[in-house]
């Protein structure tokens, strides 16, 4: 999942940042290390206003995601 932009946690790094959001009254949380520029290439509802006050401002296609896509199509 990692090459998709899902990377992975450590079960402490989950687990600290999961103590900070269970509070009472939170009907959902998640925790999650994202490289939102390759995960939008796989899961295209991320680019819609839906997901727009999760994704960082600068998570658009960039330098950083062309060359993950030219390293993709090499061959």
């Amino acid at each position: 999942m990692a090459e998709r932009g899902f990377q992975p946690l450590t079960v402490a790094e989950a687990l600290t940042t999961a103590g900070g959001l269970l509070r009472p009254g939170t009907d959902v949380a998640g925790v999650g290390r994202y490289r939102w520029s390759r995960a939008r290439r796989l899961l295209r509802a991320l680019a819609t206003a839906r997901f727009a006050r999760l994704v960082p401002a600068d998570a658009g296609a960039g330098p950083e995601g062309r060359a993950d896509l030219l390293r993709e199509l090499a061959p």
